[in-house]
């Protein structure tokens, strides 16, 4: 899991947002209260939703430029999913899935954010040889050649 937790208020506006998350080269943010707690989660992909595209070009307009001014709690997921610090990796794995997320919260006994495991932390682990979902070593792998090949046939399909 990523330890090192960013995060904005709910009243972070969407350019405030895109600034951090390009600066920490990141694609989730946690969004809090002010007491601290974790309300949500805003990543990249929302941001594109709600930004609009003709930012920054000759046909931007003023109603393009307020999309940078909607706040954090306007675009953000509510509520962030989550699993114990202890949860298997393959538990993890399958909440993403089930619930087609990028992301789970790990949260302690007490509703505490430990840090977020994201899809590409368990591919990490899953390449790492000392780390697998089901706890059995990793298959050895194909040659690069037969790699190639098999990508090209997933292209056509």
């Amino acid at each position: 899991m990523t330890t090192a937790l960013y995060t904005v208020d709910e009243d972070t506006a969407l350019a405030d947002v895109q600034r951090k998350l390009d600066r920490h080269e990141i694609h989730h943010l946690l969004v809090r209260q002010d007491d601290g707690r974790v309300v949500g989660i805003i990543t990249d992909r929302d941001v594109l939703q709600y930004r609009s595209p003709f930012i920054g070009k000759l046909a931007e307009r003023g109603r393009d430029r307020r999309t940078l001014e909607l706040r954090a709690h306007q675009v953000m997921t509510h509520g962030v999913f989550s699993v114990a610090p202890d949860a298997t990796l393959r538990q993890a794995a399958d909440a993403i899935l089930d619930r087609k997320i990028s992301c789970v919260g790990v949260l302690d006994e007490k509703g505490g954010i430990q840090g977020i495991l994201t899809w590409r932390d368990l591919l990490h682990a899953m390449v790492d040889p000392e780390g697998s979902l089901d706890g059995t070593p990793p298959p050895a792998p194909r040659d690069s050649v037969e790699r190639a090949a098999d990508s090209t046939e997933n292209l056509t399909d």
